[in-house]
């Protein structure tokens, strides 16, 4: 179809005036979006050897947290295919190796089941990889789950901590405590997942006293490759 045959399309016609054929239907879920393998093979081998560690591949896209910082903030976590999700690790593993990949999801632990899924598929097709996932602190509580993604390849979580106190977290909207961090590291730590925290700078309440004491926690909490 061209210009004007279908919804969510803004263009101009030939008077030269713009045209916007309305927006498209709202899609519960993705699992209408193509498999992307021979893009993702064709983008990596576009490049020289050694220009990648690493690729990302999308599971889902959306989150219904309200951290003020977030573009993709109050929306819905809507999930892909995940058989051509894990086809699409697999091009990953091929170019890059067996564990260059890591998946985006923001929040992957608030409704699980489309993770457990995924590594459910993962076991199935015994794909050989390791891969790290996003999570947010306070819904990481569960060992047993954590385990099954272990079997499953999960190699690594990235927890977004983003400030250094319990009232900054507060204030934009990210209400995790000292103690989910904690456990959550605890967790990753007995069932030999690594972790990676993220911090965020530049808020315009930081003064010399909160930065230094961003320096204290992450040096307090620093392993290889975690900060």
């Amino acid at each position: 179809g061209g210009f004007g045959e279908k919804a969510g399309i803004v263009y101009r016609a030939e008077d030269g005036q713009p045209k916007h054929d309305g927006k498209r239907p709202f899609s519960a879920d993705l699992v209408h979006l193509p498999y992307a393998g021979e893009e993702i093979r064709q983008f990596i081998s576009r490049y020289p050897s050694g220009a990648f560690r690493s690729a990302g591949v999308v599971l889902a896209r959306g989150c219904p947290g309200d951290c003020i910082f977030c573009p993709m903030r109050s929306t819905r976590t809507r999930y892909r295919d995940p058989d051509d999700v894990v086809k699409e690790f697999q091009v990953v593993a091929q170019l890059l190796g067996p564990s260059a990949v890591w998946t985006l999801i923001l929040e992957a632990f608030r409704h699980p089941g489309g993770i457990e899924e995924f590594a459910k598929r993962l076991r199935r097709k015994r794909v050989a990889i390791t891969w790290s996932v996003g999570a947010r602190c306070d819904f990481v509580k569960d060992s047993a789950q954590l385990d099954d993604l272990k079997g499953a390849g999960l190699e690594n979580l990235y927890l977004g901590v983003e400030c250094v106190s319990e009232e900054a977290r507060r204030r934009v909207k990210k209400p995790i405590s000292e103690e989910d961090i904690e456990r959550t590291i605890k967790l990753a730590t007995k069932c030999g997942i690594g972790y990676s925290l993220a911090f965020m700078t530049g808020f315009p309440w930081e003064d010399e006293k909160y930065l230094q004491t961003m320096r204290d926690y992450i040096e307090s909490h620093i392993v290889e490759g975690s900060c």
